[in-house]
């Protein structure tokens, strides 16, 4: 990780740094700076808690295998579907930023209307693909004796990781154009104390099934914290709308990649006939219902195309 870390900033950001002279900030901008990022480094040790708990009760609880298998399903669907929210995030977000700060607070609010519907869509569809292709992934990159287990908790996993995504990135932007990120304190400590007691009920009689049930219920309950705790600060665009969209295509795609998925019993051909259904259904439901503008986007770049070849 340090490695790639240091070669992507020598590849593409030292360019960036070059001229520039480093200085200490003035103590008021370094107080504002603390007052807004400390409160994310309290986060982030809170989420860890929420991530981590669950392995160290399940290794108290039940044994070290368990937690192992845990592991693997839980790590599969976080990190691939976490990775894929923070590039949309990535690109997303300094768009309502910039809104912000040269539109005002409406057309911040219309910005973030169009992210999140791209953001919700994405989570959720994402983890709709991911549980639809979990056998055949499982039989590439999971060892027999973890896979019975790992495909009991995938789809729990994926599900809370899609909560976590939404979250994170569409209701938590509140706080943040707020500069009121403290409150994400509290609503990190809920659910981290959600977590933990949800663990210690649930694991005993459950196993593995009931930690990952304790996850999706701490995870929702940080969701609908920061949805009603965020239109307080910095009023969100309606929720309804967003979520039943993006429902329809994350159901579709995961149809379509289910279905072709199971034409094929050798596990590389099924995850990319899945995968490529799933593709192929997802850019049809989005164009359909034009989800975040997509459809307007894709006319317009097509009309450039055919401009600019007609002047060449």
């Amino acid at each position: 990780m340090l490695a790639g870390a240091s070669a992507a900033w020598l590849l593409f950001g030292l360019r960036l740094w070059r001229g520039m002279r480093p200085c200490w900030p003035a103590p008021e901008r370094l107080k504002e700076y603390a007052a807004y990022g400390l409160p994310f480094v309290a986060t982030f040790a809170l989420g860890w808690i929420i991530a981590s708990s669950d392995r160290m009760l399940i290794a108290w609880l039940l044994d070290e295998a368990a937690t192992g298998i845990y592991a693997v399903g839980y790590d599969l669907s976080q990190h691939s579907l976490g990775l894929l929210l923070a590039v949309v995030n990535t690109a997303a977000y300094p768009l309502a930023v910039r809104q912000l700060e040269q539109e005002g607070e409406e057309a911040a609010r219309a910005q973030l209307a169009q992210n999140g519907e791209l953001i919700i869509t994405v989570a959720l569809t994402g983890a709709a693909g991911l549980a639809a292709l979990a056998p055949a992934l499982l039989d590439i990159l999971v060892g027999e004796a973890f896979r019975a287990g790992a495909m009991k908790i995938v789809p729990w996993i994926a599900a809370g990781a899609a909560i976590a995504g939404v979250k994170a990135f569409h209701f938590d932007l509140a706080f943040q154009l707020a500069r009121k990120s403290y409150l994400q304190v509290y609503i990190s400590a809920v659910a981290a104390i959600a977590n933990i007691a949800l663990n210690l009920l649930l694991i005993p009689g459950h196993g593995i099934v009931g930690a990952a049930w304790a996850t999706i219920i701490a995870y929702g309950t940080a969701g609908a914290l920061s949805w009603l705790l965020g239109r307080r600060v910095f009023a969100l665009p309606p929720l309804a709308p967003m979520l039943l969209r993006g429902a329809v295509v994350a159901v579709v795609t995961g149809l379509a990649a289910w279905l072709m998925a199971n034409l094929f019993s050798n596990p590389p051909a099924a995850i990319a006939g899945g995968f490529f259904a799933g593709i192929a259904a997802s850019v049809l439901v989005v164009l359909l219902l034009d989800i975040a503008g997509m459809r307007g986007a894709v006319v317009q770049a097509v009309a450039l195309l055919r401009q600019s070849r007609h002047e060449v």
